[in-house]
């Protein structure tokens, strides 16, 4: 199924879960008197909204109307949407951030707020949290590697042996990302358990795709002999570094709740380590759905 289709959708999906909740949290034995109508409005961005600062709460505005079933909502000029009728809705969230390679976006926050009517000041940290989550955005580390045979020969005390790899696949580690190295052949039966527990051994990243192993002797003074062995390079990308998330699209749902005539909701996000992150103003996947449920007491 493609994304565009799966994400179309989502509304008939949240519908059917929406009624499926109302009717399981009647009392067992008790049936609703009369099926609950359900009005919907929809909303969503013009354009693409970045959040410039770090680790700071951003109104992300909403002002665009997708469709209206009937007045219950309305848009504000501030990028908030007024609630104008009371009831009880369920309110959906969905937002396309944009997966970013080489950024940090491990931990993004959005949330849905209200701001109860008659409340004149702007959107602050004491307005109500509907739904809130924090979730890391970045993917697991990426792992390239490499194995070959190598044969170090004899490391000198005080000296180095080193070689460098390339390690497949590539474009996955640069400069400032880890390394890990082994070699088959250093054994305490092949050096002995002096020499063996004498040796360091370090691999670091020297170039894009390319791992340095360094062989160093800081204590054996005739040298160290090393026999030829199989040498095993782990490379991965640090994840406070890169993002690089395929899919970084997101959906957030209240419970059934109350909402009042003169209500403000808006939708807020933030992102802790990168400036400048952003959510795609996608009409199908960036988007406030509002459902009121009209006669859903039995």
């Amino acid at each position: 199924m493609s994304s565009i289709l799966r994400r179309a959708l989502l509304g008939i999906s949240l519908t059917v879960m929406a009624v499926s909740a109302v009717i399981a949290a009647q009392p067992v034995g008790q049936r609703l008197a009369v099926a609950p109508t359900i009005t919907r409005s929809k909303y969503g961005m013009a354009a693409d909204t970045y959040l410039p600062k770090v680790n700071v709460v951003t109104v992300l505005p909403f002002d665009v109307v997708r469709f209206e079933e009937s007045a219950d909502i309305s848009l504000t000029a501030d990028g908030m949407m007024q609630v104008n009728v009371d009831g009880l809705y369920y309110i959906h969230l969905g937002l396309d951030w944009k997966g970013q390679a080489q950024t940090d976006i491990d931990t993004r926050m959005y949330g849905i707020r209200r701001k109860a009517a008659g409340d004149p000041t702007p959107p602050n940290l004491k307005d109500e949290r509907l739904a809130s989550f924090d979730h890391p955005g970045s993917e697991s580390p990426q792992i390239a590697r490499y194995q070959g045979e190598w044969s170090p020969g004899v490391v000198p005390y005080r000296g180095t042996v080193a070689t460098d790899v390339v390690v497949a696949p590539s474009n996955i580690v640069r400069i400032g990302d880890l390394a890990q190295a082994s070699l088959s052949s250093v054994t305490d039966k092949n050096l002995g358990v002096a020499r063996n527990t004498a040796l360091q051994i370090q691999a670091r990243i020297v170039a894009a795709d390319t791992v340095r192993v360094v062989f160093y002797n800081p204590t054996i003074n005739a040298g160290i002999a090393i026999p030829t062995g199989t040498l095993n390079v782990l490379a991965q990308s640090a994840t406070l570094h890169r993002g690089d998330s395929s899919d970084a699209w997101n959906v957030l749902s209240t419970p059934l709740t109350q909402l009042n005539a003169g209500d403000k909701i808006y939708i807020v996000g933030k992102n802790q380590g990168v400036a400048n992150d952003y959510v795609q103003a996608s009409p199908y996947s960036t988007f406030v759905q509002f459902e009121r449920f009209i006669g859903a007491a039995p």
